[in-house]
């Protein structure tokens, strides 16, 4: 995703795992509280994303705890979450048979 976005002209701040597994749906979080319509739109439609203008509160401990080990932190204009719908290979499902693979 991040190398697709980049692609389109988004700048990509960092890639990392979220703490919180098996999030549904993929959502982009608007840090610029709709200053920036026309990248929201062009996101949002590569994505196909939900729009939130609050971070859960997770996220926001997150931010914090990262902000407080490094005061070098560039404040992005959004957060993307990919969710599992995100997901087209399916990769992010729980294995139901809790299969091993080598």
């Amino acid at each position: 995703m991040a190398i697709d976005l980049e692609k389109f002209g988004f700048t990509i701040s960092r890639v990392g795992n979220s703490s919180q597994r098996n999030v549904e749906k993929t959502t982009i979080y608007d840090l610029t509280y709709g200053a920036k319509k026309d990248s929201l739109s062009a996101l949002k439609d590569r994505t196909k994303a939900n729009v939130s203008l609050e971070m859960p509160q997770w996220l926001t401990d997150e931010i914090s705890q990262e902000v407080t080990a490094n005061k070098n932190i560039v404040k992005p204009d959004f957060i993307l979450i990919i969710g599992q719908n995100g997901d087209s290979t399916n990769s992010g499902s729980i294995n139901p048979e809790n299969s091993s693979v080598q």
